[in-house]
Order: C-alpha cells, then structure tokens, then sequence
C-alpha cells in the first residue's frame, strides 16, 4: 500500500454534490480534524456548546454576512440537514408566522420550474398546508422560466410566502432576476432555495424574506444548511392558536426561534462541517468575496456553453433559452445513450470525473461551482491564432502550443519566454517573422527582457474587459526604452463584458498611441485576427544586419535537453551561422562546434544556415549547461579579431528566499539530483545546500519573487513527483558594519543578533515602487492597505474612464507577504499590481525566533520590522501550537525577539492519574504518588526536547 499524504493532483470533478472543495481548504480541515487549536482533540470531537464551537459558529455567521452584506434586518443561523429538511421547516415555520401577524391560516405560492421546487412544494401539501402553484413548466420539461408576466397571480390578502428554487440543479435552469413588486404583492416575502449558487453571484439579502442553502453543492460539505432570515418573521402563534387555526404545530427541531435564540446550538450542530464552511468562506473573501467569483463563474460558463454551441448537430442543450441557463449546472444531451456511454468513458480516460447527469433526466452535467476552476485566454491563445495563419500548426491542433510546460497551460500563465518562426506571403512576397509569447508577471522580468534584445516590435494586449493593467504599463516602459515599435492590441472583445471604447481611450491616454492604431480582437475565436500580420510587416521595420560582415550572435536563451544537451537561441545581428562552424564566446574564449542549427517552428527544425536578422537555435555540444552565460556574444572563431562584443543583460538578481528541504521519507540525494535538474532550465533560480538543526540538509533558494517561488516549487512537485517542505519567505537584508563592511543575508538564520549588534552601524531592507491600477472608488481602500505595509506615496494619477494609477514605495518584505491578496480583496478582485526594485533604505528590523521549550526552531526563524514583532509573534505561536501534540509535560511555545518574549501560548500537560488504583482512604499514599509525578514532569521538561514531526512543520509554513 503506498504512502498516504495531504496533496493530492487537483481534481477535474464536476459533480453535483456533494461537489468539488478547494485542495487547501480540506489540507487544514485535515490538520484540525486530528488536533484543534493546540489542543489534543480534534475540531469533530469538541462539544457543539463549548467555546471554540461558538466561535467557529460566530466566525462563519460574520463570514457570511460580510460577503452578503446581510443587513440588520435580517439574522443567520444554521441547521443539521439538507434541502429535504428545508422544505418541511420554511412551510412550519412561516405558516406559524403568517398565523401570528394576520390572525388567520394563509397559504403559500409556489414556482415549480425543476425537480427540486416541486419537491418542496409537494411536501409543503404533505404536511397539511395550503400550496398555490403559481407557475408549473414540466410540460416544457422543466427547461424554462418564463417571464413572470405569463405567471399566475398572487393572492396577496392570503398569501404568506412565493416560494422558489433559485437554481434546478436537475435540469439547468437559474432565475437571473427576482420577481420586483410589478408581480410580487407587498407583504408577501420571498422565499429562495439556494443550495446550488449561494455565494455563486451578488444579491440584494434585503428583498428576500428567507433564503436557505445547503453546503453541500458550493461551499462545504453534506449536513449542514445556512438560513437568512428577516427577523420580523420569527415571530409565531402560538401551540394553541396554530390547534385552533388548524395550522400543523412546528416540531422543535424546526423552530426557528429556538435555533436562533441558542446561536444555532440547540440540536447537535455538526461542527465539522460548520468549520468547513468557516473555512471556504474564509477562502472567498481573500479571493476578493462574491464579485470577484461571479465574475469567474460568469467567464466559465460563458466558455462551455459556447463550446457546446460549437457543434450542435452532436451536443444538445435542452434549456433553449440563454436567459436562464444555469451558470453552475451546464445540462447537454448527446443524440444516443451509446454515445453518451462513451463521452463518459472517454472523459474518464482524461481524469474528467463527475459527468453524468442526474439519474432522473439522463444525459450529461457538468457542475461547476466555485471550486472549479478557470483557464485564462489571451495572449498565448493568440499566439497560436497567430501561427494557424502563417501555417505553422493546423487549426484547433493544440491550444496554447507556446505554453509548454505543464504548469503553464494548469494556471493559465506564461511562465518560460517561447519562440517560433514564421512565413506569412502578402503581396505574393513571402515574409520571415520572428514571435516570442513572453510572460506577463513581474516576476519573469527578465524573460521578457531578454525576448526584447532579439525583436524590433511588440503587440501591446490589452484586456477589453479589464482595460490597462499595472503589468501592461511597466511592460510597456520596458519595450519603449529598448526603442521597440508597438502596436496596440484590444484582446477579448468576444466577452460580454468587453469595452471596446473605454480601452482604446486608456491606450490612448495612458501610452499617447493613437487609438487607430489599435487592433480589436478575439484571440479565442480568431476575430480580426488576421488584421495583426499585415500591420507587423507595415509597422515593424526589419532587422539592419549586414550577411557579409563577420558573425556576431547575441545569447538570448537557453535550456537543456535531455537528448543534445545545452541547446542555445542566439539572435544573429551580422553574419551567417552554418552547421560545421566553430564560435567563440567572447565571455570566455571558449570554442564550441556548432553541431546543430535551426529555427523553432514550433519546434526545432534544422536549416543549412542562418543569416543576420534571424533568431536560431545552435547545438554546441556544450559540457556545461553554467557556461551559456546569458547576453554573451558569439563570433566565428579565427575571425574575431577587432569586433567588439554586443551590449548583454543584467543578471537578475533574486529578491525573494526561501529554505526548502526534502519532506519525511524523501531522500536529499534523490531530490538535489531532481533540483539540479530544474535548475539548468530555469536560470533565475540562486541554488545553494544549508543545514537546519529541525530539518536536516536542505537548501537556500532565491527567486526573483513570490510567483516564481510557488511555479518552481509546482514544476518540482508536477515533473518529478518531489515533496518539499518550504520555508516562510525572506528577503535579501544589507547589514552595514561601522568599520565599512557590507553584507547581504538572505538567511534569518544568519542575520546578526544582540551579541553582534555593537559592531553594526545600520540595517537596511530593500524597498520597491509598487504599481497599481484600479477603479478610483477603491482609492481608500488601497490607501489603507499601502499605509498598514509600511508604504510611501510617491504618485496618484487619474485615468480616463474611472480608473487610478498609484505608486508606492512598499518594503519588499511586505510585498512578499501576500501584499497582493490583500489588494484583490479590498478592490474586489478589480486591481492589478506591477513592481520595481528601486534599492536599499534604512530600518529598524529585527529577527524574530520560535522557540519551543526555549529551543529555537532555525526553520521559522524569521526577519520582521520592530512595530510588527509583537503581532506577527502572537500569530506565530497561536497558529504553530495547533500542530503541536500534547507532551506528558507543559510546552511553551515562545516568540523571541532579542531574548526577550514577545508574545507565548502553552499546551498544558497530559495529565496520567496515578492515583486510580487506590482506596479512597489511603491520603498518604496518594499524596505522595501526585509528588513523585510532579518531581517526574518536572525532571522530563528539563530534559525532554518536544518532538517535532515534519509534518508540523509543513502544515504551519504552507501559504494557500
């Protein structure tokens, strides 16, 4: 039986409940299920009445209702169960409301669109309540809503409630709008049943007199159900009155006004699931809470339904009317149940799970709640549009050909800079292109610099839907000083959301590019695509190399293969590069043979030779993958002599570090083969081997920041299969000493502590201009945020169309420490962030240890600012004392700053009773048992050290 662990291959499942949950949030659930805030008994184990249930019970309720804005009016609460339960407890309890408000028996309307509200509605008659049916479309099996115009009207001087179900995960149907007061009578609530789609989209909590959800579909697990209630119906008759009015009694179970007045702990509330709840949501707000979501579900059904449409003689969609189709729930038929059978089969093949649809109905669904998630479309997609055109791979042949590594295509990001080489003919004259997809993100800067050395222009993309962007503006300073020619590019206008004008207007405004110059397309579907080449060979002048000079080829990038080794992509600015040829380096005179030449098309293809203005690839049969110095020049050997080598790049240099060691039962030599391996194609990465006193032998890397730390580590995990423990990110600190010394640490291990701080004249932290773009109604929300890392302002600029640029000198510490997940948060996902480094500033920074039992643990040894120790040592020790276990003796859990404490938490001991086996009367023996155990305890903490498994460690330093 092999080895289980808590990471698992994250999962395409498109089930309908209990449905898919985010990988971290179950990885925690997972910790909290075994030992629940430091102590011995696990979340599931504790009493649904204690203290920490109430608090996990209070923090979802606030979760909930800062993300539904729920108003005063309105309170949440929770029961065991599901829907089912549901349906009996909305007809007892607002019946008995009804009866206590108007003094009489009133009835209930209820929208039939889908099995889920006819269910309700059926046990509401079941019951012995008086149902109205106002709409029933199971003559158009149930794949509609029509407009409420076409429904029955209700009778308001008898109607309590309009009951519906806001999403029919059966059939596919979602209401998009709720029924307003041209159909819905004043005084009669609305009641929605959205187990489905809660959290999926924003609502107005204020014009729903109740809503119920079950977790199960999109926020958690079976057995628990959320209820958002108007206070003012809680009221109800009472036993006597409902006995008279011929009203079924409310069973206590289902009393409303009972569960809340007990904050939802009168029955046995399921504090697991309720915890998972807590968690997810947790999840959502630092994703940017609801409107960041509906976005993101928005985009994912837009991009299957169109897919579906695609190919109508072979996929089916039985809710014919866009209108109401359900964004969590995508209903298709296929034209028989053999091929069904195999779209099931085939899907499983490609690890496509949870497909089929629901039992009653047949055919497919793919449900896809919050936690599934969504590929981004631009400019690799357009890239392969780019090469269909010109020929180099054949329509629809691979989607995103230049994102070649597994990561890549997973996040939906350029990671790697890519080259191809393309013939366009126009004007019956054939045209060689040279096309590099770069990376977007700050943190492969030197990627796209690198790409700029070997190109004479750059498309410019803009997101129609999202306008400029922070990254779009530093890439275009960039790509302006190395005296490119740009062509702006409006990407996604395929998109409902897209705004076509107001883009080109910040183009304008923000880069003085004349708007006509820009090209509005869609990448995904090859809209006006073909405009892009004829404007490159119009725009883009060529390249000004002589072929009849001495060769001179400029090193942009390379990698190794596992077949040929080193290989290299040179740009020849002069010269011709055949096969056979000796090249010299003119960084170390070294003398390779070129064994191989070639262009990529998309992949290597070997050619005779290659001439000035063309970008190759050679084969130099290099030994050392370390001696393809980036930005070194090339020249033919013997004919050197007098040429001057070419301007090269600066070396980027890593602004974040991390220590990383091999998790327990991975072998370090096993692994440091594994990391060498990565290594030699990704030279950004600083490597060198440390030892840690709580982890063994590992290894210090840098990175050049927090993105390209989580993709090296997911290129590690996804190619080789390696586990790997990480520690909490740093920085690279300059300590200045009073005889003149300067020194970089990287390692909190080695920063200087009080002993040493005599001989120290300064300590310095770099710093970075942060770049932000964002609507300006979130202006004082980023403020704030700046201001509590420890930001300068340095520039506010207004933009056309509501938007803001703002700068601001940030420590790159703070940066590093999820800076950009706070921004996506408080702008509701709307920001974009690009950065800068702008040097070393003076600071009062100090480093902060973890002790336990007054052993420091090297590995969370950690740098922080003097005004922060306190704080971020309180959350150090709170959230490191829940994966610790119970000792036989007291553990102190310590964060120290100096030698002095800084902030503690203690696990007390567990406690044996020694005394179990005595008579009752025997005190003097009993006294002296408890003094032996006392004296025995005492001696363990002198000498006993806590044991620490790795699995502590890699639960407490794992950053979701």
């Amino acid at each position: 039986m092999s080895e289980r662990t808590l990471e698992r291959e994250e999962p395409n499942y498109f089930g309908a409940g209990p449905a898919l949950l985010p990988t971290s949030v179950l990885q925690q659930a997972a910790y909290d299920l075994i030992t629940y805030q430091g102590d011995n008994i696990g979340i599931g184990e504790i009493s649904h009445r204690s203290k920490p249930a109430i608090k996990v019970i209070d923090d979802t309720k606030a979760n909930l209702t800062k993300l539904y804005n729920i108003p005063d009016t309105h309170e949440v609460f929770f029961m065991q169960g599901g829907g089912t339960t549901g349906f009996s407890s909305i007809a007892y309890n607002l019946f008995a409301n009804y009866a206590a408000t108007k003094g009489k028996k009133g009835k209930a309307a209820y929208a039939i669109t889908g099995s889920w509200s006819k269910k309700s509605a059926e046990e509401a008659e079941r019951l012995g309540f008086d149902v109205d049916i106002v709409v029933n479309t199971k003559s158009e099996k149930y794949g509609t809503i029509p407009p409420y115009s076409q429904w029955k009207p209700i009778d308001k001087e008898t109607t309590a409630y309009l009951y519906v179900c806001d999403n029919e995960t059966v059939h596919g149907v979602e209401f998009k709008d709720i029924p307003d007061s041209s159909y819905l009578p004043e005084g009669v609530e609305l009641v929605a049943d959205m187990s489905s789609n809660i959290l999926s989209k924003q609502i107005d909590v204020s014009k729903y007199g109740l809503i119920m959800a079950g977790a199960q579909k999109n926020i958690g697990l079976a057995g628990l159900t959320i209820y958002i209630i108007k206070k003012s119906l809680l009221e109800q008759a009472s036993d006597e009155t409902l006995k008279q009015l011929n009203i079924p009694i409310v069973p206590i179970a289902f009393h409303y006004p009972t569960v809340v007045k007990n904050n939802s702990a009168y029955n046995t509330i399921p504090i697991f699931t309720c915890h998972i709840l807590k968690l997810v949501t947790d999840k959502l707000i630092e994703q940017g809470g609801v409107p960041t979501i509906e976005k993101i579900n928005q985009e994912k059904a837009k991009i299957l339904y169109e897919a579906l449409q695609a190919y109508p003689g072979f996929y089916k969609l039985p809710v014919t009317n866009p209108k109401v189709r359900s964004n969590m729930n995508v209903v298709f038929t296929l034209p028989n149940e053999d091929l069904e059978a195999k779209f099931i089969k085939q899907a499983g093949e490609k690890k496509l799970a949870g497909l089929k649809g629901h039992r009653s109905v047949g055919g497919m669904r793919a449900s896809i709640y919050n936690a599934v998630t969504l590929d981004n479309h631009g400019k690799s997609t357009l890239s392969d549009r780019l090469l269909e055109l010109t020929g180099v791979i054949q329509p629809g042949s691979n989607a995103q050909v230049l994102d070649k590594l597994d990561v890549e295509r997973e996040r939906g990001i350029t990671v790697k800079a890519q080259t191809v080489s393309m013939i366009y003919n126009m004007n019956n004259q054939d045209y060689l292109l040279h096309l590099v997809d770069t990376p977007g993100h700050v943190d492969f800067r030197a990627e796209v610099s690198r790409s700029y050395a070997s190109c004479g222009g750059a498309l410019l993309l803009v997101d129609a839907s999202q306008g400029v962007q922070a990254q779009t503006v530093a890439n275009f300073y960039l790509a302006y000083s190395m005296g490119l020619k740009l062509i702006p590019i409006i990407n996604k206008i395929d998109l409902d959301s897209a705004d076509i004008p107001r883009a080109m207007d910040q183009v304008e405004g923000t880069f003085e590019l004349p708007r006509e110059d820009c090209i509005s397309v869609s990448a995904k579907t090859g809209l006006n695509v073909e405009q892009i080449i004829p404007k490159v060979i119009e725009s883009i002048p060529s390249p000004v190399g002589n072929v009849n000079n001495p060769l001179k080829a400029l090193l942009v990038d390379s990698w190794h293969d596992t077949y040929v080794g080193v290989v290299m992509l040179v740009f020849v600015v002069d010269g011709k590069l055949k096969k056979g040829m000796k090249i010299l380096s003119a960084h170390s005179n070294s003398v390779y043979d070129v064994k191989e030449v070639g262009i990529m098309y998309p992949d290597r293809m070997p050619m005779d030779e290659i001439k000035a203005g063309q970008v190759a690839y050679i084969i130099p049969g290099m030994k050392n993958p370390r001696e393809a110095l980036v930005g070194d020049t090339f020249f033919q050997a013997g004919k050197s002599q007098g040429l001057e080598p070419l301007p090269g790049f600066e070396e980027p240099k890593p602004m974040v570090f991390v220590g990383a060691f091999p998790a327990e039962g991975v072998e370090f030599k096993v692994m440091d083969d594994q990391m060498q391996n990565l290594v030699l194609n990704d030279r950004s990465v600083h490597l060198e081997k440390e030892t840690s006193n709580a982890l063994g032998l590992g290894w210090r890397l840098g990175f050049l920041g927090s993105l390209h730390a989580s993709v090296f580590k997911e290129r590690l995990e996804k190619e080789y299969g390696a586990k790997i423990i990480l520690t909490a990110p740093t920085v690279p600190y300059k300590v200045v000493y009073k005889d003149g010394r300067e020194e970089i640490v990287s390692n909190p291990d080695q920063f200087p502590d009080v002993s040493q701080r005599a001989k120290v004249d300064c300590l310095m932290e770099p710093y970075v201009e942060a770049i932000m773009t964002l609507p300006g109604e979130f202006l004082g929300n980023v403020l704030t945020l700046c201001l509590n890392h420890r930001g300068i302002q340095t520039s506010l600029e207004y933009l056309n169309t509501g938007q803001v640029l703002l700068k601001f000198e940030i420590p790159t510490a703070e940066l590093v420490e999820d800076f950009f997940g706070g921004l996506k948060g408080c702008t509701k996902g709307y920001a974009s962030l690009d950065y800068e480094e702008i040097g070393y500033k003076k600071s009062d920074i100090v480093k902060m240890e973890l002790c336990i039992n007054g052993i420091p643990q090297d590995a969370l040894t950690t740098i922080v600012h003097r005004d922060n120790a306190q704080a971020k040592g309180k959350e150090y020790v709170t959230r490191f004392k829940k994966y610790l276990r119970i000792q036989l003796f007291e553990v102190a859990i310590q964060a120290k700053v100096g030698g002095k404490v800084v902030a503690r938490e203690s696990i007390k001991a567990r406690r044996k009773d020694v005394t179990q086996k005595l008579h009752a009367s025997d005190i003097s023996r009993y006294k002296k048992l408890l003094e032996r155990q006392k004296e025995g305890k005492k001696q363990m903490k002198a000498e006993g050290r806590v044991s620490i498994g790795n699995d502590a460690y890699q639960a407490f330093l794992r950053r979701d």
